[in-house]
């Protein structure tokens, strides 16, 4: 591929979005969920989308990091151009459907465009192995985040199935952000050889990233709450659906917002 020139990356960044838009067509034209407000059919399909972004970004974040094995301060190869153009193309694209679903919130607003910011830096200075980190880490988490959303939006708030993908999420999460990328900032944070308006922007998604970890820790001890109150009261979760003892739960009734993302 020739990712030395400009207009190439240019090109291929432009269709990147395309692609991820017409997935986006697709998926919103052959899938039909009629037991979905035209809000939460929107959301389930853009996850589905989401979903096949992170499983691609992670294989080439992963072949970049383990079998290329590429060091901080080393230039782009081509795998690390693909995967940063495909994914910035997909953050915009992600970014305007949101917008025009009216899907979007202000955390979304901040994490696409440091987003697209980083991206575009890795590009500009040629340097992008701790961009690469960050994805690879982040991905991990993204597939049960997007479920748990998903289960949701299908009435199984208070099933087994939403509760492991949730807590699967939130323990993935802290572990991969909390200490790899964490490890990784560590490294790199004052190393002058990676540009600086890498570092900030890795450092500033890093940071937000530990603003949601301290909210994580308060879902998990309500959790852990809840789970005691169950067992008390003899009501188990179901797998894929309600049970209907649930309302008897003092939380069930509750409207408390843990969505973070």
């Amino acid at each position: 591929m020739e990712f030395e020139s400009t207009e190439y990356k240019v090109v291929f960044f432009i269709g990147s979005v395309l692609v991820w838009s017409a997935i986006c067509v697709l998926v919103e034209s052959t899938i039909s969920f009629k037991s979905l407000t035209p809000k939460q059919d929107h959301d389930v399909k853009n996850r589905i989308v989401s979903i096949l972004h992170g499983t691609l970004t992670l294989i080439l974040a992963g072949y970049s990091l383990f079998v290329d094995k590429t060091g901080y301060t080393d230039p782009n190869t081509d795998v690390q151009h693909f995967a940063i153009l495909t994914s910035m193309g997909y953050f915009l694209y992600d970014l305007i459907a949101c917008v025009y679903y009216d899907i979007s919130d202000r955390a979304l607003w901040i994490h696409h465009s440091l987003a697209m910011f980083g991206y575009f830096t890795c590009v500009y200075y040629n340097n992008s192995t701790l961009s690469m980190v960050g994805l690879f880490y982040a991905e991990l988490s993204n597939p049960p985040m997007h479920l748990r959303a998903i289960f949701r939006s299908f009435g199984m708030r208070y099933t087994t199935s939403y509760e492991l993908c949730d807590i699967a999420y939130i323990i993935i999460y802290i572990i991969a952000r909390g200490v790899f990328i964490t490890y990784a900032i560590y490294q790199t944070l004052l190393n002058g050889e990676i540009p600086f308006l890498l570092r900030f922007t890795c450092f500033s998604l890093w940071a937000q990233s530990v603003y949601f970890m301290n909210e994580m820790v308060g879902i998990l001890r309500r959790k852990n709450k809840q789970y005691k109150e169950r067992v008390k009261k003899g009501i188990p979760y179901f797998w894929l659906t309600e049970n209907p003892e649930i309302k008897k739960l003092s939380y069930a009734n509750k409207q408390v917002k843990e969505n973070v993302f």
